[in-house]
C-alpha cells in the first residue's frame, strides 16, 4: 500500500514539474527558439526560421 502511495505522489510530483516548467518556456518561446537556431549551422538558420 505505501508503494502504491509513493507512486501516486511521485506521479503528481511529476506532472506540476512538468506543468510548472511548461508554463515558464511558454512566457518567452522565442528566447528558446533562438537558442535552438544557434544549434544550427549559420547557412542553413533562415531556412530553418521558416
Amino acid at each position: 500500500m505505501t508503494g502504491m502511495l509513493g507512486s501516486a505522489f511521485g506521479a503528481l510530483g511529476t506532472i506540476l514539474v512538468v506543468l510548472i516548467a511548461g508554463l515558464y518556456f511558454a512566457m518567452s518561446p522565442s528566447t528558446y527558439a533562438n537558442g535552438l537556431l544557434r544549434l544550427v549551422p549559420p547557412p542553413r538558420r533562415q531556412h530553418m526560421r521558416g
